[in-house]
Protein backbone atom coordinates (compact mmCIF):
# COMPACT_ATOMS: atom_id res chain seq x y z
CA UNK A 1 0.00 0.00 0.00
CA UNK A 2 1.54 3.35 -1.04
CA UNK A 3 1.44 6.62 1.30
CA UNK A 4 -0.46 8.12 -0.70
CA UNK A 5 -3.38 5.50 -0.56
CA UNK A 6 -2.93 5.55 3.28
CA UNK A 7 -3.60 9.21 3.32
CA UNK A 8 -6.52 8.73 1.89
CA UNK A 9 -8.18 6.13 4.29
CA UNK A 10 -7.22 8.14 6.66
CA UNK A 11 -9.69 10.56 5.79
CA UNK A 12 -13.07 11.19 6.55
CA UNK A 13 -15.57 10.30 5.02
CA UNK A 14 -18.61 12.67 3.75
CA UNK A 15 -20.96 11.35 5.99
CA UNK A 16 -17.94 12.27 9.15
CA UNK A 17 -17.61 15.55 8.18
CA UNK A 18 -21.51 15.95 7.85
CA UNK A 19 -21.71 14.83 11.55
CA UNK A 20 -19.18 17.02 12.65
CA UNK A 21 -20.83 20.11 10.57
CA UNK A 22 -24.12 19.18 12.66
CA UNK A 23 -22.06 18.96 15.95
CA UNK A 24 -20.59 22.54 15.33
CA UNK A 25 -23.94 24.01 14.24
CA UNK A 26 -26.03 22.45 16.56
CA UNK A 27 -24.03 23.75 19.65
CA UNK A 28 -24.62 27.62 17.82
CA UNK A 29 -28.22 26.66 17.53
CA UNK A 30 -28.50 25.34 21.17
CA UNK A 31 -26.58 28.40 22.45
CA UNK A 32 -28.59 30.89 20.68
CA UNK A 33 -31.41 29.77 21.56
CA UNK A 34 -31.19 29.28 25.06
CA UNK A 35 -29.99 33.39 24.72
CA UNK A 36 -33.25 34.17 23.08
CA UNK A 37 -35.18 32.18 25.87
CA UNK A 38 -37.57 34.42 27.90
CA UNK A 39 -35.50 37.74 26.36
CA UNK A 40 -36.64 39.72 23.31
CA UNK A 41 -34.55 39.02 20.04
CA UNK A 42 -32.94 40.98 17.36
CA UNK A 43 -32.44 40.01 13.83
CA UNK A 44 -28.77 40.49 14.40
CA UNK A 45 -29.11 37.66 17.40
CA UNK A 46 -31.28 35.51 14.75
CA UNK A 47 -28.59 36.03 11.91
CA UNK A 48 -26.16 33.07 13.20
CA UNK A 49 -29.11 30.53 13.91
CA UNK A 50 -30.28 31.25 10.35
CA UNK A 51 -26.68 30.94 9.05
CA UNK A 52 -25.94 27.66 11.06
CA UNK A 53 -29.12 25.77 9.97
CA UNK A 54 -28.43 26.72 6.34
CA UNK A 55 -25.10 25.33 6.57
CA UNK A 56 -26.63 21.61 8.00
CA UNK A 57 -29.58 21.86 5.58
CA UNK A 58 -26.65 22.63 2.64
CA UNK A 59 -25.29 19.28 4.46
CA UNK A 60 -28.11 16.93 4.81
CA UNK A 61 -28.60 17.64 0.99
CA UNK A 62 -25.02 16.81 0.27
CA UNK A 63 -25.27 13.59 2.51
CA UNK A 64 -28.68 12.98 0.97
CA UNK A 65 -30.59 12.69 4.10
CA UNK A 66 -33.64 14.04 3.62
CA UNK A 67 -35.50 14.01 6.56
CA UNK A 68 -32.69 16.21 7.90
CA UNK A 69 -33.28 18.60 4.64
CA UNK A 70 -37.11 18.69 5.65
CA UNK A 71 -36.42 19.45 9.75
CA UNK A 72 -33.76 21.93 8.72
CA UNK A 73 -35.60 23.69 6.50
CA UNK A 74 -38.81 24.13 8.43
CA UNK A 75 -36.41 25.72 11.15
CA UNK A 76 -35.03 27.89 8.93
CA UNK A 77 -38.04 29.28 7.93
CA UNK A 78 -39.38 29.87 11.08
CA UNK A 79 -35.83 31.61 11.96
CA UNK A 80 -36.15 33.57 8.73
CA UNK A 81 -39.58 34.58 9.81
CA UNK A 82 -38.65 35.67 13.03
CA UNK A 83 -36.20 37.78 12.16
CA UNK A 84 -38.80 39.44 10.02
CA UNK A 85 -40.94 40.27 12.73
Amino acid sequence: MTEETQNIEKQPSIHDLFQQEVETHGAVLKDGLAALEGDSHSPEQLHPLVRSIHSIKGGALIVDNSPAVALAAVIEDCLTSAQKG
